[in-house]
């Protein structure tokens, strides 16, 4: 439905464009007065055709398709001071000005536009298709009631001649001749009074046969079925208004111009043919003929002037070919680049507003996510914050706390809506998608390689050598490469459909909830299978093509907790809970607590070992949307997260901690280990104690 909304918003922007351009070029070749009409009729078509074709081709391919870039992506994973640092300019990866430039993000005066696109209610969707395809079944009837005219005005005509494929008949029930293609076979229809003058009959015979060679017949049939489908969009009308004109100049001109007809003999003929169209308003489905029934009389009698004066000029057009292939080029270049253009608009999500409503949660747990998030900002002297509490068993949310520097930012929940990349929590993620799946199991071992990993176009780097490690290993140990290996196992059909069940994207777990929104989840088919495995494994957001919002990630986390179930997230004071689905086995979410306590108990996340409860969860440190650099680099290395929940053998809460741009720490990068964890473990300790669990 998505690609059926984008493919008819891009056809349709890119045909008004490609009109404009037309008539920009006409004017330019009105000036050339030596460039023969037939071939501005064939810049037409091929720059219509241009603009129906292209959009399409680019909404098929794969991104990378169309423009490929190789990217040196490097390690992420900073989770702990003592795994390693960044190099000293702090670079993340290599970028062409190129491919700088792909990542601008849509003019803030087109969001409203491309947010249909992008709506996580579908309701709107169904309602734009409802109300197009009842338009399309009004226009295609009236064309098959038209097409019934037509087959029974041909069926009551004579037959007088056959030339080639052609069938020459003659009516009485028209007054205008006209050419038209019916059941594979072409027709030229001749009004019964042009047998008694033979000079008109063969001059009238001789344009209509024009038409045929000109292919004007298809043309015609074909944009009807563009007005079907394209109804609403007057640059079809004006489309074909101008490719009927120039098919009727080129029709004089090759007549006129190359001495076959006088043009004394031709403009009697055409003047006569006239006055018979202006006693008849029918003009024939798919049609074309001679002296076309334009509704306006006033424009009918002005375009019949132009026409007539424009003999004298027709032996002085040229005849060179390279004009139209120049032409023709051009055309596809330019249209080639207005679809390319409005492919943009679709690339980067816009943010959505924020969903309706205010959550009521826990009193006390408010309380004491707000005092501990406090402290902890000021104690890392952090930009900002957040700290989301869940019950995994019920989906109820206990605590939304957030603290921010920035005056600008809104006072409510903004965590709920906060766009960022998901960066190593996505490694649990995928580890349990594959061990469900039965692609892979937490013993197997995975050869990581001992240093970069070149896939795709990507070359991908880890905090630190690993050689062969198992899969629980790449977990705990954080690898980079070992994750992206167990992703190209799933593949990018199965990795984008396990993500959706687990709640990321338009229709998952922040569909609903108060001022949450959902996280941006591409398509396998808007990147190639590497750039697609590559970079969701990964968690990276490179292009804006991949975020997530602090909601998706609680709920997620909250499925390893509660026996492979993932639950809607509901109000604190809600009584009624809902199971969405079955996201992984129960065999597999107990596997993945085991997983993740070794995380804490030997792994990157030791900070978030508690002496009172056992602990399991996963640190990260991602990239924020809105750093200095977020528009040519991705974002800069400045959130600290963990995610986790206890105790691990009964999970009562799942708690998310984001410390966003800690500054007083020893290398001055922020940690998931450091920063993170230890918010995590005092929250864990404190909810837990207030709610009296052992």
């Amino acid at each position: 439905m998505n690609f059926f909304l984008k493919s008819v918003f891009l056809i349709n922007l890119s045909i008004l464009i490609s009109l404009a351009i037309y008539h920009v070029s006409l004017i330019i070749l009105s000036r050339a007065e030596k460039i023969g009409f037939r071939y501005r009729l064939r810049l037409g078509q091929f720059l219509l055709l241009a603009s129906l074709l292209i959009p399409i081709v680019y909404l098929s391919l794969p991104k990378s398709k169309v423009v490929a870039f190789e990217k040196t992506i490097l390690s992420q994973e900073m989770d702990s001071p003592y795994l390693g640092k960044l190099k000293k300019d702090g670079s993340r990866f290599a970028l062409t000005s190129q491919q700088v430039s792909e990542n601008l993000q849509a003019p803030r005066s087109l969001e409203g536009l491309v947010s249909v696109f992008h709506l996580k209610d579908k309701n709107i969707q169904h309602a734009l298709i409802v109300i197009w395809t009842l338009g399309f079944l009004f226009v295609f009837l009236k064309l098959c009631k038209d097409f019934l005219l037509l087959r029974r005005t041909l069926k009551n005509s004579s037959l007088i001649k056959k030339i080639g494929k052609v069938r020459i008949v003659v009516s009485d029930q028209v007054l205008v001749p006209f050419s038209v293609i019916l059941d594979a076979a072409g027709y030229v229809v001749l009004p019964s009074s042009t047998i008694g003058d033979r000079k008109v009959f063969k001059i009238v015979l001789s344009h209509e046969l024009q038409h045929h060679r000109q292919l004007d017949t298809h043309w015609a049939i074909l944009t009807e079925i563009l007005k079907c489908f394209f109804y609403i969009n007057p640059g079809i009308y004006l489309w074909k208004k101008n490719l009927v004109e120039y098919q009727e100049f080129s029709c004089d001109e090759s007549l006129v111009g190359e001495n076959r007809i006088s043009s004394y003999d031709y403009g009697y003929c055409l003047v006569r043919v006239a006055e018979d169209a202006l006693k008849s308003r029918r003009n024939f489905i798919g049609s074309t003929c001679m002296v076309e029934n334009f509704r306006n009389k006033k424009y009918f009698k002005s375009f019949l002037k132009r026409r007539i004066e424009m003999f004298p000029k027709y032996k002085v057009f040229r005849r060179d070919r390279s004009v139209m292939f120049a032409g023709a080029f051009l055309s596809f270049l330019l249209a080639g680049t207005i679809a390319y253009g409005a492919k943009q608009l679709f690339k980067t999500p816009v943010a959505l507003e924020p969903n309706p409503g205010v959550a009521k949660y826990e009193s006390k747990i408010q309380e004491i996510a707000d005092k501990i998030l406090s402290a902890s900002l000021q104690e890392f002297n952090a930009k900002a914050g957040f700290i989301i509490v869940s019950e995994p068993k019920t989906g109820k949310v206990l605590a939304v706390s957030n603290f921010s520097q920035d005056l600008q930012r809104d006072k409510k929940k903004w965590a709920l809506s906060y766009q960022m990349e998901p960066a190593s929590v996505m490694k649990s993620i995928i580890a349990s998608s594959a061990i469900t799946e039965d692609i892979a199991s937490p013993t197997e071992v995975i050869d990581c390689g001992k240093g970069p990993y070149k896939y795709g176009n990507n070359l991908f780097h880890d905090w630190k050598p690993f050689g062969k490690i198992s899969v629980t290993e790449s977990v705990v140990q954080s690898s980079n490469i070992c994750g992206i290996k167990i992703g190209e196992k799933l593949g990018s059909k199965k990795l984008a459909a396990k993500m959706k069940e687990f709640g990321f994207g338009a229709t998952g777990s922040a569909e609903s909830f108060p001022e949450a929104t959902p996280g941006f989840l591409p398509s396998p088919s808007d990147l190639t299978e590497e750039e697609y495995v590559g970079l969701v494994s990964y968690g990276h957001n490179l292009q804006a093509v991949f975020h997530v919002t602090p909601l998706e990630i609680v709920q997620a986390y909250a499925v390893f907790a509660n026996g492979g179930q993932l639950m809607k997230p509901i109000e604190s004071t809600n009584s009624k809970s809902t199971t969405v689905r079955q996201v992984i086995t129960t065999k597999t979410a107990n596997e993945m607590k085991s997983i993740l306590a070794e995380v804490v108990n030997n792994g990157t996340g030791r900070p978030a070992k508690s002496s009172l409860y056992k602990t399991a969860g996963k640190t990260a440190t991602a990239f924020t949307p809105d750093a200095p650099k977020s528009i040519s680099l991705g974002g800069e290395r400045n959130i600290a997260s963990f995610v986790g929940f206890a105790p691990v053998n009964d999970p009562q809460v799942v708690v998310y901690v984001g410390i966003i741009q800690p500054k007083n720490t020893p290398d001055g990068q922020p940690h998931g280990s450091e920063h993170a964890a230890p918010v995590f473990r005092k929250v864990v300790e404190q909810t837990l104690g207030y709610l009296n669990k052992e």
